[in-house]
C-alpha cells in the first residue's frame, strides 16, 4: 500500500464561483407553479394524495429563500 494522501498536497479551487439558486430548474418550477398547485390541491389530488400537510409550505420557503443574498445569510466558523 501507498501512503495515504496528505491534505497539504490539495489545491484550492481556482475560482470560486457561486451558486445561482434562480437558474435551477426546480427553483424555477417551484416559484412559478407551486401557489397554483397548492390552490387546486384539495379539488384535484387530495383523493388520490391525502390532505396538504403545512409543513411544506415552510420548506418550499426556505428552499427558494437559500442560496438568495436577498434573504440573507450566516456566517460560519
Amino acid at each position: 500500500m501507498g501512503p495515504a494522501p496528505s491534505c497539504h498536497t490539495l489545491e484550492p479551487p481556482a475560482l470560486y464561483r457561486p451558486r445561482n439558486a434562480r437558474a435551477t430548474a426546480l427553483y424555477q418550477l417551484l416559484e412559478a407553479f407551486y401557489e397554483d398547485v397548492k390552490a387546486i390541491w384539495e379539488e384535484r389530488f387530495e383523493k388520490k394524495y391525502g390532505f396538504w400537510r403545512g409543513f411544506v409550505d415552510t420548506v418550499v420557503a426556505r428552499y427558494l429563500d437559500c442560496g438568495v443574498a436577498e434573504a440573507g445569510f450566516v456566517i460560519t466558523d
